[in-house]
This record gives structure tokens, sequence and C-alpha cells, in this order.
């Protein structure tokens, strides 16, 4: 889930470390099951990012995880822009 939040921040440019996580675990997956991870940014504030997570089993459409986590920006990834047009999901 830390990646994922990791990941969200690079797409908009910036490089972060984690302040803080909380993750509220759900339910398990089942062996060999497809796991997809989300995150959103909820919050942005001055160096502070706070994201909201949520970790799916695909193949049996249910949550496993949600959580929230707080991150440092430390850094800008050059030549990453920090708005994109359209809209993105990674998977």
């Amino acid at each position: 889930m830390d990646n994922a939040t990791g990941i969200a921040a690079a797409s908009i440019g910036k490089r972060v470390v984690t302040v803080s996580i909380t993750v509220d675990f759900i339910k398990g997956a089942q062996v060999g099951s497809l796991v997809e991870a989300e995150a959103y940014i909820t919050h942005r504030d001055g160096n502070m990012l706070t994201m909201s997570i949520h970790m799916y089993d695909k193949d049996h459409n249910r949550l496993m995880a949600s959580g929230i986590n707080s991150m440092l920006i430390i850094a800008d990834f050059p030549g990453i822009p920090e708005n994109w047009e359209g809209t993105y999901r990674i998977l």
C-alpha cells in the first residue's frame, strides 16, 4: 500500500517519504488472486500530501484493506507535470 501512495505522488511529479500510515485490514486474498491497490491524493498542504488507499482482491471483487497515508514532499521529479490533462488510472 505504501508503494501505491509513492506512485500516486510521483504521478504529480513529487518525490515523497512516508510520515505515517494507518491501515485497516479487512480480509486476506486467496493464493493466486490478483490484488490491486488504489491511492488517491485527498489533501495537499505545503510539503505534505494526505492520501486514501484501498486494496482489492480483484478475482473475488472484495475490499481487503483501506488506509490513510501522510507523506512529506522532499523533491520534484524533473519532467513530470503537476497537473495532467484528462483522467488517468495506474494499474
